[in-house]
């Protein structure tokens, strides 16, 4: 009995488990559905409501662009600055709609008149947004659109069916009906359009004074609408091409720069040194903090943190040499072009640089079109030209390199290289007489040149008397052909040549490269002298620098160091970076083959056999040593090298001054020079820049100082 009772009460006990649980069970169930019914009603029904109060109480912070660094040259003179002028803005807030901006658009077209500049980036399309919200959105589509086709759009999956159907339908007559006037109005309303929500936006600047002030006395009818001082890049010293160009950011870098924590509306550089260095340039912004605003007053009490200027960048350029070298190539231009023969001569470059540091000191161009002379330095970095016996110092280092160099020949013409080519010979039908590795420099052979090529390449040669002529010619494109192109091409490159010198500006040339694969093999003779592939007038400074300083190929670069901006007019900010140089590379061969080189370039100037610039180892340039290498292209009228017969011809000098001790070098190109009269305009050029370069550096030796 007693176990019976036992059991029954154990029973009853289990009973009562499940029944608690269920309980509970549909508590948490009823608890849940509340939560659940709380978060619909907070995220579906007061969303909106709740979202707002967010958005108007969280922190807003806006960019307000500072200044770029400056720009100087060695010696601290400035080549680039900023003009303050008086600028307008527009903030805008996120309850201004397009209908609002198109209301302050026409009352700011009362005081501003828009620069033609704005009035003509103003696209069809925006035109075409500028009718619509002008006569607003019903008018609009009741004016363009049937009931029936804006019912149909929109029923459309495409959102957009009904406005692309309606922009579609506006026409040409109706564009054409905005009326001068009403452009600036226009203009302006793209403007505005473009501002981010409480970014302050420059609207115009340059504003006159007296306009400045109008604006400053009816502030209060303009909302969002602001004065400010913005800044513009001037050019004291005139604006060389790489010091490079500030504007809009490109559309194709947009997302670069917004990820960078640009706005859309910034301004950034767009070209060489602005660009290149648009990091250290540009200038960290002062930012304006919204704290606790609200929808009546969203820009109330914004808290200001203070940006600074951009980073000052000072060059290698010695722009008072810049100025000078570009006045020396005008006047041998000038000299050139009223000499007969000369009709395709019309420009001329130079490129002066440091060879120990690979420093540039001057990058100059010129060219003569409709009358006047223009500036053309860019072509300095960025045209090819056939350069000629310019490259026969690394012909024959390359010689030395593959064991194909000989101790001396006969300089004799070639006969028949090879199906369908010409002869091969010096710039003279005749002997010119026994040459070595040292006198082949010095009288620019092109047989020894030559020859070295064809022993590369395979090719054999008898001596026939009064000329050479081919035994055996490998056939076009074999191994052995192809690989002395690519061997010859190599050295070249040790050098710099038909490789980037690493300059700091974007998109340097590389050049052109012929056919190797395909080519007849007695091409490779004209490689060999500089008619085949072409070269930057930048790359010739960079291969002469190598063989004046040793053999050390130096990365060329147009920063000296980066500053810190000046606390004072006239001072020197701080110094956070020097440029320090750089090696690339350093050639394979021995010294003695550079030896032989540079021996075989100062008699180029100093030579006594048949020197082919004696007149820089004469007054008044004898007391600089200068050293170098003449070079003659036949090219044709568009300065293109040839394989046969030349329109005119590119003239050349590349040297490097002190002989013993180079400082200097510079590389002259005149495309085009078929006449160059009793002196070299080329030999003369040079001449003159090297002796500029030696009497600036004795006049200003505190100045010199300076810049270090």
């Amino acid at each position: 009995m007693v176990g019976n009772e036992q059991e029954k009460q154990q029973k009853k006990k289990r009973n009562k488990v499940p029944f608690r649980l269920n309980i509970l069970f549909v508590i948490v169930f009823l608890l849940f559905s509340v939560l659940i019914l709380r978060l619909g009603i907070v995220q579906i029904v007061n969303g909106e409501e709740y979202q707002d109060k967010v958005e108007d109480i969280e922190e807003k912070v806006s960019r307000l662009d500072a200044a770029r660094g400056l720009i100087y040259d060695r010696y601290g003179r400035v080549l680039v600055d900023n003009k303050a002028q008086n600028a307008i803005t527009f903030t805008r807030t996120k309850d201004d709609d397009s209908q609002d901006l198109l209301t302050l658009a026409k009352k700011l077209s009362g005081y501003i008149t828009m620069d033609q500049d704005a009035v003509d980036k103003v696209t069809e399309r925006d035109k075409k947004d500028y009718w619509i919200i002008k006569r607003g959105f019903t008018q609009a589509y009741n004016l363009k659109l049937s009931k029936e086709e804006l019912k149909q759009a929109e029923e459309s999956e495409n959102e957009n069916a009904a406005y692309d159907l309606l922009l579609s339908r506006i026409t040409e007559k109706d564009l054409n009906a905005i009326g001068k006037q009403e452009m600036q109005v226009v203009a302006i309303w793209r403007k505005l359009n473009q501002a981010m929500n409480l970014t302050p936006f420059i609207v115009k600047s340059g504003i006159k004074k007296e306009v400045y002030h109008r604006l400053g006395a009816h502030l209060d009818s303009l909302p969002g609408i602001n004065l400010t001082v913005d800044s513009t890049r001037v050019y004291p010293k005139g604006h060389e091409f790489y010091l490079g160009s500030v504007g809009s950011i490109p559309r194709g870098k947009l997302e670069y720069y917004l990820v960078r924590g640009y706005n859309r509306n910034d301004e950034v550089g767009t070209s060489y040194l602005e660009q290149y260095y648009e990091d250290v340039l540009n200038g960290i912004p002062a930012r304006m903090k919204y704290v606790k605003g609200n929808s009546e007053n969203p820009l109330a009490e914004p808290e200001r943190m203070e940006g600074r200027r951009g980073y000052d960048m000072v060059l290698t350029i010695n722009i008072k040499l810049q100025h000078k070298v570009e006045q020396i190539l005008r006047d041998v231009l000038r000299k050139g072009m009223s000499l007969p023969g000369n009709p395709y001569l019309d420009s001329a470059y130079a490129v002066v640089a440091n060879p120990n540091t690979g420093g540039i000191l001057a990058l100059a161009g010129t060219e003569y079109e409709n009358g006047e002379f223009h500036d053309d330095s860019l072509m300095t970095v960025k045209g090819a030209f056939a350069v000629g016996s310019n490259v026969k110092g690394a012909t024959v280092l390359a010689g030395f390199e593959t064991n194909t160099i000989p101790n001396g020949l006969s300089d004799k013409p070639f006969r028949k290289i090879g199906p369908g080519e010409i002869s091969f010979s010096s710039y003279t039908p005749n002997s010119i007489g026994w040459v070595t590795p040292v006198t082949s420099l010095e009288v620019s052979s092109n047989i020894f040149m030559g020859v070295i090529a064809a022993h590369m390449a395979g090719i054999k040669f008898r001596n026939a008397g009064s000329h050479y002529e081919t035994t055996y010619i490998p056939p076009p494109g074999s191994d052995s052909a192809v690989h002395a192109f690519k061997k010859l091409r190599h050295v070249y490159s040790q050098f710099g040549l038909g490789v980037q010198t690493g300059i700091d500006l974007p998109s340097e040339a590389l050049g052109y490269e012929g056919d190797i694969e395909e080519s007849p093999t007695g091409l490779i003779m004209r490689f060999a002298i500089g008619q085949y592939d072409t070269y930057t007038p930048i790359m010739l400074a960079q291969y002469m620098s190598t063989i004046a300083n040793g053999g050390y190929r130096m990365q060329l670069h147009l920063l000296k160091s980066i500053r810190e901006p000046a606390v004072q007019d006239g001072a020197e900010g701080k110094i956070v970076y020097q440029y320090e140089p750089d090696v690339l590379n350093h050639i394979t061969m021995s010294d003695h083959a550079l030896n032989v080189v540079q021996e075989g370039f100062w008699r180029v100037t100093h030579g006594s056999y048949i020197p082919t610039a004696p007149e820089l180892g004469e007054p008044p340039y004898q007391k600089y040593r200068i050293a170098g290498k003449t070079g003659t292209a036949d090219v044709d009228k568009n300065h293109n090298g040839l394989e046969d017969e030349a329109d005119t011809v590119n003239e050349l000098f590349t040297g490097y001054a002190p002989a013993d001790d180079p400082e200097i070098v510079v590389s002259v190109i005149i495309p085009g020079d078929d006449n160059d009269g009793p002196i070299g305009h080329h030999i003369e050029a040079a001449g003159r820049i090297f002796q500029a370069y030696f009497q600036m550096k004795n006049g200003t030796a505190t100045e010199e100082n300076k810049g270090k």
